[in-house]
């Protein structure tokens, strides 16, 4: 048996929680030789069983829960089938089978194993069964006999710590969520390191797959050596799953990096722990020019690179993992410093990766922080050095591991993650991940700041609702920015507003390259989304999501008019009540917005126009579209814009954008429009 120590060995995915072996109970032939003919076939299942179960590896542990699967379809009673069985369960993170294999056990024969109720409550643990592990555990504790006691003790101390945090942290509202990725990314093998590349929507990540696997080769946990590949999402899910040949060898590799502009790419060599620079060619091949980091199994650098985020050994001979800090100089990193004694503890720190504005690092810990295995921590900068890290909640962790999160590039708060939690394909699966609290960064006001402008409508794809996500849906908004005539991808920036105070809740930029944008927005509020861009007209959406909103994505691809006269804009967040004519407040930070491009165009000219559907009095319905428009124009005035400036106009259902044959219809018909007369 391994020596118990409470620095948890890493294998490949940093298997947290399981460093020492498990009990043995014997199998007997005899219990085979009583039933039906497939006896033979069974007892040749548990030979092979028994032969990987006693390896210790995550891959022998896949092959001898298959073997014993074929097993129990034979016989499903036999305590120490099941126990094994369980076990072999719990190591490849199939914790609801386990469970259930392991109670059966205990029932037909408590003394089926010293050990047995600490497996059982490892996996209640794993399911996010706090109150019920700890009960367990203790139960584990006093009911073992002196030998196992004396092993299990670290990990059980450690383990009834964890519950505790998890118990604390349910009653605690989640600082994230994540989204199991759809597509052909996740399968029964883990899938680790996910890098998303912006400039055409790329999800890299390493896979021990077999099928696909350039190097074709077993690593020493007997699973097979990790690749790197990569998917487009389309539509919401992730396909067109490729192998990234250029950039694999015949040992463990996975994405450390990836650089904005996606020519740059760096590879962590797991086997041999270093960090290798590779540059994209004409060819779009990738091929290597250096190893800029030994020692070395995770790299994020600083938004300008003058830092960069390392995970190494604590020291010689010293079990475990910190996270140091390195300046470049004249080029090269060097001179690195441990992010001090509040985030490296005597547990494992890994994974790390810098956050908004380079202050925040996020990380994986298994230490007493966490609710059970490797959890996602984030540590911010004050006052000189980094703070005590704080637990991210469970709507991101959970009592089984978490690793490997790092923010898409360019973002502040949407980024992606690995996680053994159930509801996944099996082992490590790969999630996308929305942060609810982080800080968002102000950019200065570009010109003609967030006008708003038309968009056709397109349809929603509706996906599963995911069990992971408890307390929060989510609307996930992405789509490409582009000149009218799709000539030009813009560099352009997203604006999302919550309408019900006019605060800005999120701003990103789209990719400069692609256009491309992502934004994810929580359910229960009525946001204002605005595009602009120097030298065009702003776009502007709204998007009414109620609180009972499933997850749901959205295409919005954008194309921005130019500043000329002729170009005409709807002004989708100004509001009135139903046959009156009285702003809204929620109109208020658009028509703000509006304003500030008089400033910034002193000459401009702009057509105020209100329309409406075809129902009822076409005369009322022309007075009512005129007074719509007059109260724009009068609170455009009122913040200073001349009057010579802006001309109202009443159109009614004279100018349908829309079908009236419908509800829908009918609502697109109603609205304001901005139209440039001159400039």
């Amino acid at each position: 048996m391994r020596k118990i120590t409470i620095l948890f060995t890493l294998i490949f995915g940093f298997v947290s929680g399981i460093a020492f072996a498990q009990e043995k109970p014997k199998i007997k032939k005899s219990e085979f030789l009583t039933i039906d003919a497939g006896a033979k076939e069974a007892w040749k299942s548990i030979k092979t069983g028994n032969k990987f179960y006693k390896k210790n590896e995550i891959g022998a542990y896949r092959v001898a829960a298959m073997s014993y699967a074929t097993a129990l379809e034979y016989n499903d009673t036999y305590a120490p089938l099941l126990y094994k069985a369980g076990v072999s369960e719990v190591m490849i993170s199939s914790d609801k089978l386990a469970l259930r294999h392991l109670t059966d056990a205990n029932d037909f024969s408590s003394s089926v194993a010293d050990d047995i109720m600490y497996w059982i409550a490892l996996s209640k643990h794993h399911l996010n069964r706090f109150s019920e592990a700890r009960s367990d555990y203790d139960e584990a504790a006093s009911s073992m006999n002196e030998k196992n006691k004396k092993k299990f003790h670290n990990a059980i101390t450690l383990r009834l710590t964890q519950c505790d945090n998890g118990t604390v942290l349910l009653n605690k509202p989640d600082k994230a969520v994540a989204q199991l990725l759809t597509g052909e990314i996740n399968t029964e093998y883990p899938e680790i390191a996910p890098v998303f590349a912006h400039v055409d929507s790329s999800l890299f990540f390493g896979s021990k797959r077999w099928e696909g696997n350039s190097a074709k080769r077993w690593g020493k946990d007997l699973d097979p050596c990790a690749d790197i590949f990569y998917c487009k999402a389309n539509n919401g899910k992730f396909t067109g799953l490729q192998n990234e040949s250029s950039l694999n060898k015949s040992v463990t590799d996975y994405p450390a990096a990836i650089s904005m502009s996606n020519d740059v790419f760096y590879v962590s060599r797991k086997n041999k722990k270093i960090i290798e620079y590779y540059k994209k060619s004409e060819n779009s091949k990738f091929f290597k020019r250096d190893k800029i980091f030994k020692k070395v199994i995770s790299l994020s650098f600083s938004s300008d690179s003058s830092q960069a985020l390392i995970c190494t050994r604590k020291g010689p001979g010293v079990q475990g993992y910190d996270i140091m800090i390195c300046k470049r100089v004249k080029g090269k990193y060097s001179d690195a410093q441990s992010l001090g004694n509040l985030v490296n503890t005597q547990y494992d720190e890994v994974m790390a990766s810098f956050g908004a504005n380079d202050t925040v690092i996020y990380f994986a810990s298994n230490g007493q922080n966490s609710v059970g295995g490797f959890d996602i921590m984030k540590t911010s900068f004050h006052n000189g050095k980094w703070g005590k890290p704080e637990n991210l909640g469970l709507g991101i962790n959970s009592g089984t591991d978490e690793n490997y999160f790092q923010l898409a590039p360019g973002e502040t708060r949407i980024g992606y993650y690995s996680s053994k939690q159930q509801g996944g394909a099996g082992d490590y699966d790969i999630y996308k991940v929305l942060l609810l609290n982080e800080p968002l960064i102000q950019y200065q006001a570009m010109p003609h700041y967030e006008l708003a402008a038309d968009l056709a409508k397109e349809p929603i794809l509706n996906l599963e609702d995911p069990e992971v996500i408890k307390t929060m849906r989510l609307t996930v908004v992405k789509g490409k920015v582009t000149d009218y005539d799709e000539t030009k991808n813009l560099y352009a920036r997203i604006t999302i507003t919550d309408n019900s105070t006019n605060q800005i809740t999120q701003q990103i930029m789209t990719d400069s390259e692609t256009g491309e944008y992502t934004v994810m927005l929580a359910s229960g509020k009525n946001y204002a989304m605005t595009v602009t861009c120097d030298g065009y007209l702003f776009h502007s959406e709204n998007f009414d999501i109620p609180k009972t909103s499933s997850y749901q994505e959205i295409r919005k691809d954008i194309k921005l008019l130019p500043m000329d006269p002729g170009s005409k804009v709807v002004l989708n967040n100004v509001f009135f009540d139903t046959g009156k004519s009285d702003l809204r407040p929620e109109s208020f930070g658009e028509l703000n917005r509006l304003a500030e491009v008089f400033r910034l165009y002193p000459n401009l000219v702009i057509e105020v126009s209100g329309h409406t559907d075809s129902q009822g009095n076409r005369q009322h319905n022309i007075t009512l579209s005129l007074n719509r428009a007059n109260a724009v124009r009068d609170y455009l005035l009122a913040q200073g814009v001349n009057p010579g400036q802006v001309v109202a106009k009443g159109y009614g259902p004279d100018q349908p954008r829309d079908t009236n044959a419908t509800a829908e219809g009918r609502q697109n018909n109603r609205r304001v429009e901005a139209k440039i007369l001159s400039n």
